[in-house]
């Protein structure tokens, strides 16, 4: 949904349907960017080098919510 300035709430392809304006002429001026094309790979292969999380026993976590209680 769009929301014009006048407060009017539109469906994409009813906003689709009005002309353009100068923020969408200028849009169209900007460089087009691609991304990589293995991006996933890529990040995918960063989290697997992330170390593992350590497992949080019932006693840590009160222990965190016993200071976050206290810092407020």
């Amino acid at each position: 949904m769009s929301v014009l300035s006048s407060g009017i709430i539109m469906s994409a392809s009813e906003a689709e349907s009005f002309p353009e304006d100068d923020i969408d002429r200028l849009f169209e001026k900007l460089h087009k960017l691609e991304p990589p094309r293995d991006i996933v790979k890529q990040i995918l292969a960063r989290v697997k080098r992330l170390p593992a999380p350590s497992p949080h026993t019932d006693t840590d976590q009160s222990q965190l919510e016993k200071k976050q209680e206290a810092a407020e």
